[in-house]
């Protein structure tokens, strides 16, 4: 046994001697490039900077879907079609999931630091909109109606509701 592991690492040496030498008089780079180190943390290596972008564009992507599926629900309330009435009633969740669907499964967003930034950014939506609607009024008025807009104020304790 020692002598074929012997005779394969002679093999071998050969092998590497002649792939120099035909590199040399060929005149191409005699070093292969180094692989980059990645920076370590923790226990194992984690390459921060994809993870990153990873997480902020699933957070992205959970912000969008849940304010594309509460606009659409929105606007699908009192529609007539069969479709729109069924899409008004099972409310946002099933825009949220189709769009999430389309996103994660179709484009190869399934990934951890992806599914990360949607966990993270489906409830930050879901329970800061009232807020985000305070700062944007104009904006969250043009896409819904400004009644709505101050029921959803007032429901978040951010307005005090009218006198009357």
């Amino acid at each position: 046994m020692a002598s074929m592991a012997e005779d394969q690492k002679d093999a071998f040496k050969m092998r590497l001697d002649r792939i120099k030498a035909a590199a040399e008089s060929t005149g191409a780079v005699e070093t292969l490039p180094q692989p980059k180190l990645a920076r370590r943390s923790g226990s194992g290596v984690m390459p921060t900077l994809r993870l990153s972008r990873g997480v902020l564009s699933g957070f992205a992507l959970g912000l969008g879907a849940m304010l594309a599926g509460r606009v659409v629900t929105f606007r699908c309330q009192g529609e007539t079609s069969f479709y729109l009435d069924l899409l008004a009633k099972t409310g946002p969740w099933s825009v949220v999931l189709g769009l999430l669907f389309v996103a994660m499964v179709g484009l190869g967003l399934r990934d951890k630091p992806h599914v990360i930034g949607v966990v993270i950014g489906l409830p930050l939506m879901y329970f800061g909109e009232p807020y985000m609607a305070l700062f944007a009024l104009d904006l969250w008025m043009q896409m819904y109606s400004p009644e709505h807009v101050d029921i959803m104020l007032i429901q978040a304790g951010l307005r005090a509701p009218p006198v009357l």
